[in-house]
């Protein structure tokens, strides 16, 4: 009898002992997969950013309450000039930044647009270079908003394949512009002033798996991503959210 009693209490303590480390570990799970309920994501870009379909499959991965989208078909990081309302660098010191978490996908039309915004180099502070753009960028931001979570976003491979002669054509690993770079020199000014100031970068130009081989499957034209590409970079963005 008394070994029964004893071995029923055992029992009892195996299983108070199961369901408190698998509620901690729910809870757990809950509060990770949970880090951006009730937060609000402002995501700032060109065309694709304006097409409004990458965001939805960062909303679902990561869980944003609100998501207001800032795209700007053929914009740039950097400005062209006074009147130039459309470059990013423009629009970021005339909006408001008043969010959680703030991302900046754009470089792709600095480099691909004809003509082309000159590069320039490490320490400008001309918003109409790319460098010195994204100088300007990070601190009008953190500036106005320094609790945001910034982010920058790499421009993804490309070779765009619409006749135009608005638009460098070749593919973008060996092509170079009118002003002699190539668009991985833009990603790489993304990576060293963001580098300088501690804002985490998103490597889509290196990591997202779009290149020349699976244009045709991934993007509409060789520079927008279709539902697939889309598809793609949303769960790429998210899962890089998520592990900040």
């Amino acid at each position: 009898m008394f070994k029964r009693k004893l071995f029923q209490i055992f029992l009892v303590l195996v299983v108070t002992v199961l369901i408190f480390f698998t509620y901690n570990n729910f809870i757990g799970t809950s509060k990770e997969e949970n880090t951006y309920s009730g937060k609000d994501w402002l995501a700032i870009g060109d065309s694709i950013t304006a097409f409004e379909k990458y965001q939805k499959t960062v909303k679902k991965i990561v869980g944003f309450d609100k998501v207001t989208i800032d795209g700007v078909g053929g914009s740039t990081l950097a400005s062209s000039g006074k009147g130039d309302k459309t470059s990013i660098v423009y629009r970021v010191q005339h909006m408001d930044v008043s969010h959680d978490v703030i991302t900046i996908f754009g470089g792709t039309n600095d480099w691909g647009n004809v003509p082309a915004r000159p590069l320039g180099k490490m320490g400008d502070t001309d918003e109409n270079t790319v460098y010195g753009a994204i100088e300007s960028i990070i601190k009008s931001i953190l500036r106005k908003n320094p609790e945001a979570r910034l982010i920058f976003i790499t421009p993804l491979q490309r070779d765009f394949k619409e006749e135009t002669d608005e638009v460098v054509h070749g593919w973008s690993q060996t092509t170079t512009n009118e002003m002699e770079y190539r668009l991985e020199d833009v990603v790489s000014a993304i990576n060293e002033v963001c580098s300088k100031y501690s804002i985490p970068v998103l490597d889509l130009y290196h990591n997202s798996g779009i290149t020349m081989y699976n244009f045709d499957y991934m993007t509409k034209d060789g520079l927008h991503p279709n539902n697939k590409g889309m598809k793609r970079i949303g769960e790429q963005i998210g899962s890089f959210i998520n592990g900040m």
